[in-house]
């Protein structure tokens, strides 16, 4: 349900899964809002899609955010 809300694209950077090709290493996750770690709900409002290069951007700033 997350993805077709989100229309199949990443909310951060847009791109959307049928601009993937063979070179492209990109393709769409699911991500907490609130880290499932720190009790975040597997709801649709706690989800977003993302592209796993934005996706592992933001776990990267909330990690140093944590430091």
């Amino acid at each position: 349900k997350v993805l077709q809300r989100d229309e199949h694209r990443c909310q951060d950077c847009e791109w959307h899964h049928e601009q993937w090709n063979p070179s492209d290493p990109r393709h769409l996750e699911v991500h907490h809002l609130i880290m499932h770690s720190k009790r975040g709900k597997n709801t649709e409002e706690n989800l977003l899609t993302l592209c796993n290069i934005c996706h592992d951007d933001r776990h990267g700033t909330e990690h140093s955010a944590d430091k």
